[in-house]
């Protein structure tokens, strides 16, 4: 292991344990704060639920798996005399977190910083980094777009419907963060950018809308031949706007038996 190696995994150690001694202290913090590389160390959002629960454990195990880190990297960590540790559970701590916080941008970590909300919530203000916490959260890819997150809202909606599971399976669900389409890849007009802004502005405002009696918005209907960028648009919108792509093919909604196609219909519009 090189020294440039190892001090790369030690600071994404030191990053980690920063992030869970942050976020414990932070009831206002929740799941589109922490970066997706620790919500995966953290397991938050792995049963399609955005709730948290803390306080976030740290476990030279988990730093393994997570990490591949050798033995000699938890050792260099420990040795930190900001780091606590505790031997009978083998998880790590952080005590003193000014020192922790102050040894880490000193180390280099302010990039890393730039890119965790979490950190950015903390080092907003303080002297030796420019960062701002909005700045950062706002370019964080959010929960709400991930496939767990999907699937766990449509498991909940589903419940013990028997006409609901057989919707789902007529439909091909995509997350936001699976649409490899963007709106930079599409020429549109400016009416039509204008028309998206209106939607996306919309959603964002839905429950003030909601509360004056507005609750349809946003349909749009897409017409021409193939190959003009329908699918295309569609795709890119489900990124900007946030909201999944439910798919549905003819071929899996039409039915030889009498009357079943229609209600095929009916239940995936219910869903």
């Amino acid at each position: 292991m090189t020294d440039e190696t190892g001090t790369r995994d030690v600071l994404t150690i030191i990053e980690v344990l920063l992030t869970a001694e942050i976020f414990n202290r932070n009831e206002e913090l929740g799941i589109n704060d922490l970066n997706p590389r620790c919500r995966e160390f953290f397991g938050a959002g792995s049963s399609g639920s955005a709730e948290v629960k803390r306080p976030l454990i740290v476990s030279e195990g988990a730093i393994k798996r997570a990490f591949g880190s050798p033995d000699t990297v938890c050792q260099t960590v420990r040795q930190n005399p900001f780091v606590g540790y505790d031997e009978f559970g083998q998880r790590l701590s952080l005590p003193s977190l000014d020192a922790a916080a102050g040894w880490f941008l000193k180390k280099g970590g302010a990039e890393r910083i730039r890119e965790n909300p979490v950190l950015a919530y903390y080092y907003e203000g303080k002297d030796g980094i420019d960062v701002r916490y909005r700045d950062v959260l706002a370019k964080n890819p959010r929960f709400e777009d991930t496939k767990d997150y999907i699937e766990g809202k449509v498991s909940r909606i589903i419940g013990e419907s028997e006409e609901m599971r057989e919707a789902r399976d007529l439909i091909i669900i995509s997350a936001p963060d699976e649409v490899e389409f963007s709106l930079d890849r599409l020429v549109c007009t400016p009416r039509q950018e204008e028309i998206i802004r209106k939607i996306a502005v919309a959603l964002e405002n839905r429950e003030f809308l909601k509360e004056r009696g507005i609750y349809e918005f946003g349909r749009l209907l897409f017409v021409g031949p193939p190959g003009t960028g329908k699918t295309s648009l569609a795709l890119a919108m489900s990124r900007v706007l946030h909201m999944p792509v439910l798919e549905v093919r003819l071929a899996m909604v039409t039915s030889q038996y009498l009357g079943e196609t229609s209600k095929n219909i009916d239940r995936i519009f219910d869903l």
